[in-house]
């Protein structure tokens, strides 16, 4: 091998290490989700037997949102609005304003909202820095039914500035 080339291998090495050294590191989940967060769309799906028996897609926009705020000592605030048609118009549906403390486990966000007793796990999945869906698994009394059913909802959310 000869000099130059072994000035070339070297060069070549230590700018990988130099960009593997410089890379932004990830930061971790607990801290990613802190902020300001609205949501995009909600896709609602219903299931039995494993089967998807009905599916819809809710645009958000002015009159049909969810926005969740989460501090970094563990506690998160929801508000939101929905629309449903009614006649000849649509009535707004206001959403009390809901809080209580959150804790993330395997990208896992857990809550306990103030005055409900049972805590909610939902699916956290991040697609980049500033957006967020968040997964919730609920099932359907399925007494009537011979079929265990349930619903699945994804709320896809960006970040707010």
């Amino acid at each position: 091998m000869s000099f130059v080339q072994s000035i070339r291998i070297s060069l070549y090495v230590l700018v990988i290490f130099l960009f593997a050294a410089c890379e932004k590191r990830a930061l971790p989940v607990s801290q990613r989700i802190v902020g300001t967060w609205k949501s995009v769309h909600t896709l609602t799906e219903m299931y039995g037997e494993d089967k998807l028996l009905a599916s819809h897609l809710l645009e958000s926009d002015g009159h049909n949102f969810s926005i969740l705020t989460f501090d970094k000592t563990g506690h998160f605030q929801s508000v939101g609005q929905y629309t449903v048609p009614e006649a000849d118009s649509l009535a707004i549906i206001k959403l009390d304003q809901q809080s209580g403390k959150y804790r993330i486990a395997d990208h896992k966000l857990i809550t306990e909202m103030e005055h409900i007793e049972k805590e909610a796990e939902l699916t956290l999945v991040f697609k980049g820095h500033d957006k967020l869906i968040i997964i919730a698994q609920t099932p359907i009394d399925s007494s009537t039914n011979h079929s265990p059913r349930y619903f699945v909802a994804s709320t896809t959310y960006v970040r707010q500035q």
